[in-house]
């Protein structure tokens, strides 16, 4: 009896660490966090908002601690304003080709973000939202110049120096070349420097 109790306790013990757990994340979009770490965002059209004050109230606000990577399946059309604030731990965002534009802050404080795949048709809205991250690598699908174009849109440039446009424009402060020097483009890759 005591062998069939220890069993069973293994399998309810197993099934809640084999759990995902699924969020509604816009009016057609759902997204699911499994076991590995991974928050899958599918559906269709734009994720849901949040503003300065419920950007602490996304439906996985309280599992970021779990959110190692960040997939954005084709159908979804925009990722919205600090949909992922605070993800510190994530490391790597594949967006889909199908995303037309990253709001504002969406990335807000993802201070761990190393890699990010992205379309050349997806825009960016201010780059102030990746905030402290120092070593970002761009993989794109499609053209390299159009991509680097597209992410970089939001800056305006001070004696050759791009800074980004946006509250903390003082901290976000990069060179295309200072970037080159750290990882020349290879393929369809560049890494972006912050300091």
């Amino acid at each position: 009896m005591k062998k069939l109790l220890f069993i069973l306790t293994l399998i309810l013990s197993f099934n809640a660490l084999a759990e995902t757990k699924t969020y509604q994340c816009g009016e057609n979009c759902t997204a699911t966090l499994d076991e590995s770490g991974v928050l899958r965002v599918s559906g269709t059209g734009e994720m849901y908002d949040y503003d300065d004050q419920t950007r602490f109230e996304t439906p996985w606000y309280n599992d970021v601690s779990e959110i190692k990577d960040i997939v954005i399946e084709n159908g979804i059309t925009r990722i919205g304003t600090h949909s992922f604030f605070g993800f510190y731990l994530a490391e790597n965002i594949e967006i889909s080709d199908t995303v037309q534009k990253v709001s504002y802050g969406a990335l807000d404080e993802a201070r761990n973000l190393k890699k990010i795949t992205v379309s050349d048709t997806t825009l960016w809205d201010n780059q102030d939202d990746i905030y402290n991250s120092e070593n970002i690598t761009l993989y794109c699908r499609g053209n390299l110049e159009k991509c680097k174009q597209n992410f970089l849109k939001y800056t305006y440039k001070v004696n050759d120096i791009a800074v980004a446009a946006g509250p903390r424009k003082n901290k976000r402060i990069y060179t295309i070349d200072e970037a080159n020097r750290v990882a020349k483009p290879t393929g369809n890759t560049i890494r972006i420097k912050y300091r």
